[in-house]
Order: C-alpha cells, then sequence, then structure tokens
C-alpha cells in the first residue's frame, strides 16, 4: 500500500507542474519577456505557447516597434466573441498607431502545444480605430497544426483569419484537433494622407480546446494523498484485528 501511494502521489505532483520548466505565462509583462522565455517558453491551462518570434517595420512618419512596447493580458479563460466558448491564449495590446503619411508593422510567431489533441478552434479579434481612409489590419495565418508531436502540418496550412476595424473578429471552428500549432500574426497600420490616423489598441489569439487541458492542482494531490493515508492505516488496523 505505501509503495501504491508513493507512485500515485508522484506521478500526481508530476502532473501538477511541480518542478516544471515553464513558468506561466502570467509571470510576464511584455512580448519581450515571452521571447526570452526562449523555447522552453510559458503555460496558460496546461498549454505550452513556444518559440516567440518578433519582427518590425516601419515606413514615412512611422516609428519601428519594440517588442517591449507590446504588453498582453491572459485569456485563462476569456470568452469568445462568437461563439461564447472559453477560450485560452493572449490579449496582446501592440500599442500600434501612425498619424501622418506611413506605415507600422508587427510580425510575431510561436508554438501552442497541448497534453493531447485537443487544440480545435482558433479565435482572432482586434480593437481599432481610423480615419481619413487609413487601415489597421490583423491577419493571421496560414497557420500549422499537427495531430502527433513533432509530426507533420496535417490537413497541410490552414485558411487564414483577417478582422479590419469594420469586420473585428473571425473564428476558426472545428479544426484538428491538433496537439501542437504553429501560429503566424501580422497587425498593421497604414495612412496615406496627412490627416490620417490608424490604432490597433488590442488583438485576442487564442484557442479553445474539446476537453480541457490543465492537469490534476497540487491541493487535490494532497487530498488524495490523504485519502490513500487513510486509507493505509484502516487496513493495518483491520489487520493488527
Amino acid at each position: 500500500m505505501k509503495r501504491s501511494f508513493s507512485c500515485i502521489f508522484v506521478l500526481c505532483l508530476l502532473g501538477a507542474g511541480v518542478g516544471r520548466a515553464a513558468p506561466l505565462c502570467s509571470t510576464f509583462t511584455n512580448y519581450a519577456g515571452l521571447v526570452g522565455a526562449g523555447a522552453g517558453g510559458c503555460e496558460i491551462n496546461g498549454l505550452l505557447f513556444s518559440n516567440f518570434g518578433f519582427a518590425s517595420s516601419a515606413t514615412g512618419v512611422g516609428t519601428v516597434p519594440t517588442a517591449t512596447q507590446m504588453s498582453f493580458l491572459i485569456d485563462d479563460p476569456g470568452t469568445s466573441t462568437g461563439t461564447g466558448q472559453l477560450i485560452y491564449g493572449f490579449e496582446f495590446n501592440p500599442n500600434l498607431s501612425i498619424i501622418g503619411i506611413g506605415s507600422a508593422d508587427i510580425q510575431i510567431q510561436y508554438d501552442i502545444t497541448a497534453p493531447s489533441a485537443t487544440i480545435t478552434s482558433l479565435h482572432l479579434l482586434e480593437t481599432a480605430a481610423v480615419s481619413a481612409g487609413s487601415t489597421a489590419t490583423v491577419v493571421e495565418g496560414p497557420n500549422c497544426g499537427t495531430v502527433t508531436l513533432g509530426g507533420p502540418c496535417v490537413p497541410g496550412f490552414l485558411p487564414s483569419l483577417v478582422v479590419t476595424p469594420s469586420a473585428p473578429h473571425q473564428d476558426l471552428l472545428g479544426i484538428g484537433p491538433y496537439i501542437s500549432m504553429h501560429v503566424f500574426k501580422d497587425m498593421n497600420v497604414i495612412s496615406t494622407s496627412t490627416n490620417g490616423f490608424a490604432v490597433i489598441s488590442n488583438v485576442r489569439d487564442a484557442v479553445d480546446l474539446s476537453v480541457p487541458a490543465t492537469a490534476p492542482e497540487v491541493s487535490t494531490c494532497f487530498l488524495l494523498g490523504g485519502g490513500l493515508i487513510g486509507m493505509a492505516m484502516m487496513g493495518k488496523r483491520r489487520s493488527r484485528g
């Protein structure tokens, strides 16, 4: 009984993430921190987000964006605008804007890995404002999903999602289910007149799961452990009687 309890308890602690290499994504405050996390990445609800990439550019009066200026909040969970589903991921604030003739652009990419093939939908949303014919566009994709860790893209590249101020949200539902996904996203503001203005203040990028990904909490493990100890003690008393 002691051996059984020890094995179950250790497995439970490992499943709960005791000693996990990846910190929670809420540990970081801006995108530069996520990039700095490297291949080890960070976790949201048992999902591993890793290999963050960042590239940016600007023209005209635009200023080249930095990873440090891009803050975020965590959806853990959030609620999908279109479907009401619980979703997990990021609410990025790229602080991306242009006033006058020019443009500014941010490209990001990263991997999402689940404990099993449970990623079934993508959710994209932007909060943006434009004037005088300017544009504020976010394009996600083409993304790549796999059904096995390290496996090839199946069935191939996922379609692109595009949001603008006039159509600020899109979902891609019923995909996969995938165990891993590579996400690519392009955020862009353009103004072609001296009195033009465009800004993107929020970009939601999240997925939903066919089943919860989170491992058992440590508190649950201790409750389980306490129950097993009680059963062991009762067994001893019976054997003595």
